[in-house]
């Protein structure tokens, strides 16, 4: 498991990939030890990411959106096709 991992995008936006990563960085997110422990899910908060990808891409401030991905397990990556992102209704809540 990495220590670390990273999102990158496109220069268009409209594909964002999670990768391994060496070490902490600006652009980087630590992968927490008990990961395993913890049925495999991490959450990963970047206000700066969510602004840029919203503005971008028109997002709806305050909207929630599931964003499919796909994992290309030979490249040891997660590719995400920012175009295919859905809003989640968020029901009133």
């Amino acid at each position: 498991m990495p220590r670390f991992i990273r999102f990158r995008i496109n220069e268009d936006a409209t594909s964002l990939l999670l990768e391994p990563f060496d070490r902490i960085t600006l652009t980087s997110f630590r992968v927490s030890a008990k990961l395993d422990e913890e049925e495999g899910k991490m959450e990963v908060y970047s206000k700066p990411l969510v602004q840029g990808l919203s503005q971008q891409l028109g997002w709806g401030n305050g909207k929630s959106y599931r964003v499919p991905g796909k994992v290309l397990m030979r490249q040891g990556v997660v590719l995400y096709d920012l175009t295919k992102a859905q809003e989640i209704p968020n029901d009133g809540i």
